[in-house]
């Protein structure tokens, strides 16, 4: 949105003609063109008479001052960070209308949605030998991927496996927002595995632009390929390729596209398997975290140290073998819990050495000083008592405040980071997402790294610009805020 869209909505809204609106205002018809056009910001007079004729309330005004001052980049930018608010909100509607579509089968054709093809696929699931392969290329819309949640959510991943190809566009586009979202959406079907790429592998007037092949078959029964094509302006299509020519011809277009994909790294992965790419990443990049409350990397060590030593020694050996891929013996135990507590300060250093931005939801912050739990709390590991959480809030309030401390927090004013996911950026490097964080299952969580300068900084500029100017508390609204956060924990 600029500031000439602005007005021209709020003038809409209250049914009134342009002219009236500069008569009004009480300047010429040229200096509103200016204001409106972005070539002139207007004075705090004029900015006032603009908020008494409109009536404007204390947001709008505050709106207007933050698009009448934005320059022409960031202009360009706000549709991206108004589509990263509504994704970091809301969850996608799971009751999306159906995907309708021409079935051709064996010369016939018939008319079925994707939810009644899958019906059909998983009917003979319990059968001996079942197994079904999914590959998608984009198909990032929110009916497509509310059918395959609502059809694959409980499958096992050794009945399932599900590969999808994903193209982000050139430039600061919604579009990109819309293709994360369907990513945190799909990470939670066990099985699935997403590939990216930031270069045009497939023209949108192929039919290989948004494709589903699915394999599968069992033991009594031969194996079988569908290709769904699907388009968002008409029908979509489904064609059973039941000759060896055409089964070819799909395959072989699917793995050339496939060739100009790159790994979403590290899905269903632990923590302590990765710690030298966490700690190489939080080095290299200055990190911007979106978060629905603190999380275990802003616990002081001495903290840390005491939750886990008044946790029963039977229960931390499952804890920190769930931190770990490959099992190790009981012995082990007391050396691994000092790697994770060194783990933990090196990644403490590194947060004091370079840029490090949180965004934490109110109702989070809340939630933390009621039950003590992390946004992304150890499964097993017990709540934190009330003077450990006084002493993680205080923690965090003094690093805000040090001048010499890079690291800075913003509380956003409304509900606004949905409490299922964790996104953290990299600047000018990537973009991690991670799902199922307020559960977290021992770190063993879906979390993916996209590796994309581009969607990043679009991240960082929405933390940098949209959040403060928008969304969050002003830093002494914060501060005092989190003083009473505090305070309830005495």
């Amino acid at each position: 949105m600029t500031i000439q869209t602005f007005i021209k909505q709020k003038l809409k809204e209250r049914g009134m003609r342009v002219d009236t609106f500069i008569n009004q205002c009480g300047v010429s018809k040229s200096t509103i063109y200016r204001v409106m056009k972005g070539y002139q910001c207007p004075s705090v007079e004029l900015e006032n008479r603009i908020g008494d004729v409109l009536s404007f309330s204390p947001m709008e005004r505050q709106l207007m001052r933050y698009y009448a001052a934005l320059p022409k980049t960031e202009v360009d930018a706000i549709p991206c960070w108004e589509e990263i608010d509504r994704f970091l909100r809301t969850p996608r509607e799971p009751l999306a209308p159906p995907v309708e579509l021409v079935h051709y089968d064996g010369g016939e054709q018939y008319m079925r949605t994707l939810d009644r093809l899958l019906e059909g696929i998983l009917a003979v699931r319990d059968q001996p030998g079942f197994a079904l392969s999914i590959r998608l290329v984009n198909c990032c819309d929110t009916a497509i991927i509310s059918a395959l949640q609502r059809m694959l959510i409980d499958l096992s991943p050794q009945v399932v496996q599900i590969e999808h190809l994903v193209q982000f566009a050139q430039g600061n586009r919604p579009e990109n927002i819309h293709m994360i979202r369907a990513l945190v959406d799909m990470m939670r079907i066990p099985g699935y595995r997403a590939y990216y790429s930031a270069h045009s592998g497939a023209s949108a007037s192929t039919p290989f632009a948004n494709m589903i092949l699915l394999n599968y078959g069992c033991e009594a029964r031969e194996q079988h390929m569908l290709c769904v094509c699907c388009y968002s302006q008409s029908l979509s299509t489904c064609l059973t390729l039941d000759q060896e020519a055409q089964r070819d011809f799909f395959e072989r277009g699917y793995q050339a596209i496939r060739g100009d994909y790159t790994n979403a790294l590290n899905p269903y992965s632990a923590l302590m398997d990765n710690e030298a790419l966490y700690l190489n990443l939080e080095t290299q990049y200055n990190i911007y975290t979106l978060k629905h409350g603190p999380s275990f990397i802003r616990v002081p060590i001495p903290v840390f140290r005491h939750l886990v030593n008044r946790t029963p020694r039977e229960d931390q050996l499952p804890i920190i073998r769930g931190m770990h891929k490959n099992e190790f013996a009981q012995e082990e135990l007391e050396n691994r819990l000092e790697a994770l507590l060194s783990f933990m300060q090196m990644r403490m250093d590194v947060s004091m050495a370079r840029a490090d931005v949180d965004v934490y939801n109110s109702k989070g912050l809340e939630a933390f000083v009621r039950s003590g739990m992390l946004s992304d709390h150890f499964q097993g590991f017990p709540p934190f008592n009330l003077e450990e959480r006084k002493a993680i809030l205080t923690f965090i309030r003094n690093r805000h405040k040090d001048p010499n401390d890079p690291f800075r927090f913003h509380i956003l004013k409304e509900e606004g980071i949905r409490e299922d996911m964790i996104v953290v950026t990299y600047k000018g490097y990537g973009v991690q997402v991670m799902a199922d964080a307020a559960a977290y299952r021992n770190y063993d969580f879906s979390n993916y790294i996209l590796t994309h300068k581009e969607l990043a900084n679009i991240f960082c500029e929405f933390i940098e610009n949209y959040v403060p100017n928008i969304l969050a508390m002003t830093d002494e609204e914060a501060g005092t805020y989190l003083d009473h956060l505090i305070a309830q924990c005495d």
